[in-house]
């Protein structure tokens, strides 16, 4: 009887690759290390192409876009265009104090200054943060704001003169503030307008001027307390004597009553002039009557 050993297949088939694997390792070994040799080299030669493909192509870059920024397009003549125009201010105007008893500029001891500041641009508004420097000596400083192609007054009161005041000076820091909400600014604008001296009556006596000014708020609403410069002076002349008074409400409806003296005689001819210094752009400085949520010019 003939015994038959069985054998699986797939044995026979894995000893012939381990049979093949062992006669032919030493090759399998060094092709498998010549390929991934290959890859790197293939990789880092691609890795160091692009790279100096890159650092060279940076000048002409460089160039093309400053030839689209510069040539095409006129960055700068943009912004110089879209800035705001310089504030343009008049000379500075020495005037006798209120306090002071002679009404001769020569011969004053106690002095004001006042120089006026206008904004030219349609749409920027300035704040103006300013003092006086003379003598050795400072003014406070003083912010006053300047709504678009508008005028206000800088002023140093009551500045004590050891000597003749000579050129003082003006220094002065500024914030633009472009407009954007053109109802708001409307609505400033006319408020700030329909501020004005209704009456003006001068009383000299005995080398004294009181003079008693009216003051009335035509626009549509009252304001809150704000100081209010008093400028008098001749039709298109500079101001010969300023004051300031603090309101603590400009009312619509009634005028506003002040009464301002100056212990010198002002010249003959003079009007008056006032200017609020008020934040109209903000909404907290207008009073809205009982139960109105609305605001409206």
């Amino acid at each position: 009887m003939v015994i038959q050993q069985y054998q699986d297949p797939s044995v026979s088939r894995w000893l012939k690759i381990g049979f093949w694997y062992q006669a032919h390792k030493s090759i399998v070994i060094k092709s498998i290390i010549g390929t991934l040799i290959g890859i790197n080299v293939i990789f880092w030669a691609s890795t160091f192409y692009g790279a100096v493909k890159y650092i060279s192509s940076l000048k002409h870059e460089q160039a093309l876009y400053s030839g689209l920024v510069l040539n095409r397009i006129p960055v700068f003549q943009i912004h110089e265009l879209q800035s705001p125009a310089d504030i343009i201010i008049s000379d500075i105007n020495i005037v006798p104090s209120a306090g002071e008893k002679s009404s001769i500029e020569s011969n004053a001891k106690i002095v004001d200054l006042i120089a006026i500041v206008e904004n030219p641009n349609p749409n920027w508004s300035v704040k103006v943060d300013y003092f006086f420097r003379f003598e050795s000596k400072e003014t406070a400083k003083t912010q006053v704001q300047i709504l678009p192609e508008q005028k206000a007054p800088l002023l140093g009161l009551g500045l004590n003169l050891s000597s003749s005041l000579s050129d003082p000076e003006l220094e002065i820091q500024i914030q633009w503030q472009r407009i954007k909400d053109f109802d708001n600014l409307q609505r400033a604008i006319s408020a700030q307008e329909n501020i004005s001296v209704s009456s003006t009556k001068f009383l000299p006596k005995n080398g004294i001027t009181d003079v008693n000014i009216s003051i009335e708020n035509k626009g549509a609403h009252s304001l809150r307390g704000a100081d209010l410069i008093i400028a008098l002076s001749r039709p298109g002349r500079t101001p010969s004597a300023v004051g300031i008074y603090t309101a603590e409400k400009i009312p619509i409806e009634e005028n506003l009553e002040i009464n301002m003296r100056w212990l010198h005689l002002l010249p003959a001819g003079l009007q008056a002039n006032v200017y609020p210094l008020l934040d109209f752009l903000d909404n907290s400085a207008y009073i809205l009557p009982e139960g109105r949520l609305d605001f409206k010019l």
